[in-house]
């Protein structure tokens, strides 16, 4: 018995429900990473005036005066040091801080040349435990590549982020895929590889966490604890040994 043309029309109709199926699939996925998730969202609009007005009252907590702690041994580098304080940091004003003076306050300390251009600045919105922190890649709208991470101290000062989840869009993904070698490009500068490599947990995102104030002062972070919309920051005044 000769076979007829049905088995063929099967065939033919089953690769097209599969190539359908693909793009169909595809399409989800691209569509899932360019889409915003929902905590980016529903993260406020960087103010340019609430970024001033948030550095200003930092620095007013930075300077404030500080009750000794009685039971510190001054020793060491240190002559004085106060009792431990904490301030609570809202998100808004944390992303507002990161997108308008974030840049000039690493320019002035020498800390980059300039923000990198195929990254937007951070967003940051702060949760139980955990931190969500995205770029963009090329900037406002590019797609947002983004982690979920607990920040930690280090016993000699250093922040580092550990990441917990992480993904492009609303498309999650590994860690290890979202952050991997050549993300970016091959024209990626030093920065940006250094930035990815902090989202990676792979190297500190800052040195000893450190503000030196006028004079001998200085303020040390001991903890960072993120709450949902605002990160406690528990810190402690110190004064150094040496002349005034």
């Amino acid at each position: 018995m000769i076979p007829g043309p049905k088995p063929r029309r099967r065939l033919l109709a089953l690769a097209v429900c599969l190539a359908l199926g693909l793009t169909g699939a595809v399409l989800v996925i691209l569509l899932l990473a360019l889409a915003t998730p929902e905590w980016a969202a529903g993260a406020s609009a960087p103010d340019a005036t609430a970024a001033e007005s948030f550095e200003h009252a930092v620095v007013r907590q930075l300077t404030a005066v500080r009750d000794e702690d009685p039971s510190a041994t001054a020793s060491g580098e240190t002559a004085w040091t106060s009792m431990p304080w904490s301030v609570s940091l809202s998100d808004d004003d944390l992303r507002a801080w990161l997108a308008h003076r974030l840049e000039p306050w690493a320019r002035n300390r020498g800390l980059l040349d300039a923000w990198p251009a195929e990254l937007s600045h951070p967003i940051v919105v702060c949760d139980e435990g955990v931190l969500h922190v995205g770029v963009r890649l090329g900037g406002p709208p590019g797609r947002l590549i983004h982690i979920k991470c607990v920040p930690r101290l280090e016993a000699d000062g250093s922040l580092w982020l550990t990441p917990v989840t992480a993904g492009v869009g609303r498309l999650r993904l590994p860690p290890q895929w979202v952050l991997r070698d050549g993300l970016i490009g091959p024209d990626a500068d030093a920065q940006t590889a250094r930035l990815l490599e902090s989202l990676r947990g792979k190297r500190p995102l800052a040195g000893e966490m450190v503000i030196p104030l006028e004079g001998r002062r200085r303020v040390r972070i001991l903890d960072l604890s993120p709450h949902p919309g605002r990160l406690e920051v528990r810190c402690r005044t110190e004064l150094s040994r040496g002349t005034k």
